[in-house]
């Protein structure tokens, strides 16, 4: 497992995370990192 699969995990999950946040609050886009 090399450094660029841990790299697009990460970018994946992050991606995953502020795609949940403008989904469960869409008016405050602010808030999401």
């Amino acid at each position: 497992m090399g450094l660029a699969s841990v790299f697009s995990i990460a970018m994946l999950f992050r991606s995953y995370r502020i795609l949940n946040c403008r989904i469960t609050h869409p008016s405050a886009t602010v808030l999401c990192p």
